[in-house]
């Protein structure tokens, strides 16, 4: 029994990888071309990012093919003949087309090679809002130990309007006891369960150390798309912790406290992170010779495809042999 030909040959499957691997970094360089838009051709982000690789690595499949398919024809075959030729024609235009500076696959190789440059940036800033919560703890320290001195002095010498004033007043329970009291009320305001969860992971700090631990990874083992969402989110995410904590500064004030600071201001310094993703620089040699191996592969299909030379040489019926 003759075995079924398959449709598709193992070059035929090399094609479709290697312009799955061209239509990936194609993708990576849209990202980082379009790093600060919110949408791309009318959607969204990524899904615009995905867009622009379809169109970069598309045609070359569809050429490549074409010239294959075009190749291994018993039919009309100087028509076919021609149209192979342009579509091997396009193959080429589109290869040439795609290694101007701003192609997104040379761009991803642009930007790959600041990845120091990027790292060291990126990090900075991620220690820089690491030590945003000690900052606050340790300014909550302050003010508890404040707190605290302010009471006992008004223990020890006030009247009894201060007493009242700081709500330290009761007959019934000893005055330690009421400074204690009012200590813990201070610092559950400060520092309440959402601050810090160390059970559930839930807590403001937990999950901000989380999402900055992740993003320090992405850095350190430079993933691309991991790296992108971290320079997108860091500022916003920052800005919001911070805010979180002011409002649980503010909220903690206490009877009779000394004046603090109206609230917790911790400015992070953020650089200018997506100028080294966007700016483009003339193509870099690997980057060219990367892509013209892959431009080779692409066509391999192409090139072991067998020509029927016999119908080549057929004689048509009106044509008499000599």
């Amino acid at each position: 029994m003759n075995k079924k030909k398959s449709i598709f040959s193992y070059a035929d499957v090399i094609t479709l990888i290697v312009v799955l691997v061209y239509g990936y970094f194609s993708f990576l360089g849209a990202l980082f071309l379009n790093i600060n838009r919110e949408t791309v051709w009318g959607l969204s982000n990524v899904a615009g990012c995905v867009f622009i690789s379809l169109f970069c690595s598309v045609p070359f499949l569809i050429t490549a093919f074409g010239a294959r398919i075009l190749k291994t024809t018993t039919k009309n075959h100087s028509k076919r003949r021609i149209y192979e030729l342009v579509c091997l024609f396009l193959f080429g235009f589109f290869s040439l087309f795609l290694l101007t500076s701003s192609a997104p696959f040379i761009h991803y190789f642009t930007v790959n090679n600041r990845e120091t440059k990027i790292s060291d940036k990126i990090s900075r800033v991620i220690i820089n809002c690491e030590s945003m919560f000690d900052q606050y703890e340790k300014l909550v320290d302050r003010r508890i130990y404040n707190y605290q001195g302010k009471l006992r002095a008004v223990v020890v010498g006030g009247s009894a309007e201060q007493l009242n004033e700081c709500q330290i007043s009761n007959a019934n329970v000893p005055l330690e006891e009421k400074v204690k009291t009012r200590i813990e009320v201070m610092r559950m305001a400060l520092l309440p369960p959402h601050y810090s969860d160390t059970n559930t992971q839930n807590g403001i700090k937990q999950v901000a150390q989380k999402w900055l631990g992740d993003a320090k990874q992405f850095i350190e083992e430079w993933k691309p798309i991991g790296i992108v969402s971290v320079v997108r989110d860091i500022e916003r995410n920052t800005t919001e912790w911070e805010q979180l904590l002011q409002t649980l500064y503010i909220e903690g004030n206490q009877p009779c406290e000394i004046v603090h600071p109206a609230q917790f201001d911790y400015n992070v310094r953020f650089v200018r992170l997506s100028s080294d993703f966007t700016l483009t620089d003339s193509p870099r040699l690997i980057a060219i010779m990367f892509s013209f191996l892959l431009n080779l592969l692409m066509l391999l299909s192409w090139y072991l495809a067998k020509r029927d030379w016999k119908t080549y040489s057929m004689l048509k019926p009106y044509e008499v042999e000599l």
